[in-house]
């Protein structure tokens, strides 16, 4: 006797699950892109202000503090 594997899983809304999955790159891409930005800030702190300003900065756009943190230790490599 055989089984159809379809009629055995549980049913499924595969929008729903590619939703999900985009909802997640574009909030990879946006922590991406923040912590670029916050890079090249830091990398240019020397020229427009100290770190503590660019932090406070960043803070205000709405960048999270463990981004800043990461943003600050690799300009920091960097230079």
């Amino acid at each position: 006797m055989t089984t159809d594997i379809m009629e055995t899983l549980p049913w499924i809304d595969y929008r729903e699950v590619f939703e999900k999955i985009e909802e997640r790159g574009r909030a990879e891409g946006k922590a991406e892109t923040q912590k670029d930005v916050a890079v090249k800030a830091f990398t240019l702190a020397g020229r427009y202000g100290g770190p503590d300003s660019i932090s406070k900065m960043l803070k205000d756009i709405g960048v999270p503090s463990s981004i800043i943190e990461d943003a600050k230790a690799e300009a920091d490599r960097l230079r």
